[in-house]
């Protein structure tokens, strides 16, 4: 029997490393429990990295399917292999139901696929008066516009004005209905009167609710607070002779 010394052939060996993992996808915290997003509450910044350290990675991308709008984008990874992608973007593909799928596949054909559903809804209000100055301040009988934004294909609206001022108005409440004209983002100005005879000094507060397919979004921005003080008809003099 002749065969060579082990010390000779450690030159010309060949190693063989089985591979049965997918690579390792980092950064996803940010999708899990993730329900709804709200820009209002700032930047959601999704940074991910895909790593195997076996035989490497091949293949690195995230597709987002919006159900609402039915659009479909791909990011590929950078030369680094990393992905970064701002959900709250003023797009439509990030406004309302979407889907954020995750692929990574290595150079031996081990694929790692993540999915997370996810829904951008948001509601902001604002309340100016018509006349100048434009702060919230208003005597009774003056008229003001509350501007109310929406994103994520609302359903519908709903605007309720103070006690206060609806049993003077009883038609000041309103509704807005979407389900005929969907759309990413839905922007109303609403012109209103604050009765004569609201009571004055009292800081009221007018109650904006949004909702969508069962989630509901409410508002008291601290802008839409109404501060009464005096009425038109103080201006408005006659002297009899």
């Amino acid at each position: 029997m002749k065969y060579s010394k082990w010390e000779n052939d450690l030159a010309n060996s060949i190693y063989l490393i089985g591979d049965g993992e997918a690579p390792d996808i980092i950064g996803l915290e940010l999708l899990e429990g993730l329900e709804l997003i709200d820009r209002n509450a700032g930047d959601f910044i999704l940074n991910l990295t895909a790593n195997d350290d076996l035989s490497g990675v091949k293949e690195f991308y995230v597709e987002i399917y919006n159900s609402d709008n039915a659009t479909l984008k791909t990011w590929q990874s950078d030369a680094d292999g990393k992905i970064s992608i701002t959900l709250t973007d003023d797009e439509p593909i990030f406004s309302g139901d979407f889907t954020v799928t995750i692929y990574a596949t290595d150079n031996v054909g081990n694929t790692r696929t993540e999915v997370y559903g996810a829904t951008e809804f948001a509601l902001t209000t604002k309340v100016t008066r018509i006349l100048e100055p434009h702060e919230p301040k208003f005597k009774t009988g003056e008229s003001g516009i509350l501007n109310i934004i929406t994103y994520g294909y609302a359903d519908r609206v709903e605007v309720i004005f103070p006690e206060s001022m609806t049993a003077l108005n009883p038609d000041l409440n309103t509704t807005f209905y979407y389900e005929d004209t969907p759309a990413y983002r839905q922007e109303e100005n609403l012109q209103f009167m604050v009765p004569l005879y609201t009571p004055e000094n009292e800081n009221l507060t007018i109650t904006v609710r949004a909702y969508k397919e069962g989630k509901q979004l409410e508002d008291y921005p601290a802008i839409s607070i109404l501060g009464i003080n005096g009425t038109v008809l103080d201006e408005f003099r006659t002297r009899l002779r």
